[in-house]
């Protein structure tokens, strides 16, 4: 299970228990935002769902085939800072471009999810300080 799984999953559990404790956080929000904060949240949970679809499905994964026989066996024995380099030097840019794209979305996408998240937060209640950031 990977990690944003295992975020959203305790984030469920954390929500589930305070629903059912009957725990309602005081909102500070004027009514007349309540509805656009509250579907701004959805849409920002839906953001994590997307995320960990993505992962439990290996949306975010690349398959290398390798052109020659020897270039499977010569790319395992690699050390993580050199796998750029020798996929580069050796035809593999697609699958170089590939893997970065692959690895920087689903970060920038966790980042983001995060951010408005904490920034969602922080305006219910009414701390405008780290919402402002």
């Amino acid at each position: 299970m990977t990690a944003a799984a295992i975020c959203a999953k305790v984030i469920s559990v954390i929500d589930w228990i305070l629903r059912t404790k009957g725990y309602q956080m005081k909102s500070l929000l004027p009514d007349q935002y309540r509805f656009s904060h509250k579907y701004s949240t959805y849409l920002n949970g839906y953001l994590a769902s997307l995320l960990v679809f993505g992962e439990q499905n290996k949306v975010y994964s690349v398959t290398i085939h390798f052109k020659e026989e020897g270039d499977e066996k010569e790319f395992s024995q690699l050390e993580g800072g050199k796998i750029a380099d020798w996929l580069e030097e050796n035809g593999y840019k697609d699958e170089l471009e590939k893997m970065l794209l692959r690895t920087l979305y689903p970060a920038l996408l966790g980042d983001l999810y995060q951010f408005v998240a904490e920034a969602l937060d922080c305006s219910e209640r009414a701390s405008t300080l780290s919402s402002m950031n």
